[in-house]
């Protein structure tokens, strides 16, 4: 369930630390809901995230946006790079209260900020295009929390394939639940 003063309290200290854009802020938003929910076992807003082109969204905030932003930061259009055209750049507002977030919340922010609080937009978008739980979840969907579990995997070496296949107790566990979910495989 959406927390409003949970949501506007973490758009504001994203939008303190490093006045990002609308594409910028919402896949930060998602890097830190989604570490808190794996790490802590709750997201810091309880905004869902739906599968858009531009990769995660978080849907309450997509579609009140002025409203919300309103609420928590100041929104200024400063020109791009190329000068074509203008963009989006939230300022955190001074009025919003920011221990809304948890010591704990907070921590994995400046985790996620200090990762990824460099990156542009685009940058941002590219990369969460290539998490699993995004790449799982159909265009247009809800991207489930449980999926969290999978924002940082890697595949395994072949140094651990090598250690597992080299475990004959595991080994022979795996096959048991293997044959348990697709019984014609021995």
């Amino acid at each position: 369930m959406v927390n409003d003063d949970k949501v506007q309290s973490l758009i504001a200290y994203i939008a303190g630390k490093v006045q990002p854009g609308k594409v910028k802020l919402f896949k930060l938003m998602f890097l830190a809901d989604f570490t808190a929910e794996a790490e802590l076992g709750h997201s810091i807003s309880g905004d869902m995230y739906e599968n858009f082109d531009m990769g995660p969204v978080p849907q309450t905030v997509w579609r009140n946006f002025d409203r919300i932003m309103s609420r928590c930061v100041v929104v200024s259009s400063v020109p791009t790079a190329n000068g074509m055209m203008n963009e989006q750049r939230l300022s955190a507002s001074p009025a919003v209260f920011v221990p809304q977030l948890s010591t704990s919340e907070q921590e994995i922010v400046d985790r996620v900020l200090a990762r990824w609080g460099d990156w542009t937009g685009n940058q941002l978008r590219e990369f969460t295009h290539k998490l699993i739980p995004y790449r799982a979840t159909p265009k247009g969907d809800t991207i489930p929390y449980g999926l969290a579990a999978y924002l940082d995997y890697k595949k395994p070496s072949q140094a651990d394939v090598t250690a597992v296949l080299a475990d004959d107790a595991l080994v022979s566990d795996l096959r048991k639940a293997l044959h348990r979910i697709r019984p014609s495989v021995a």
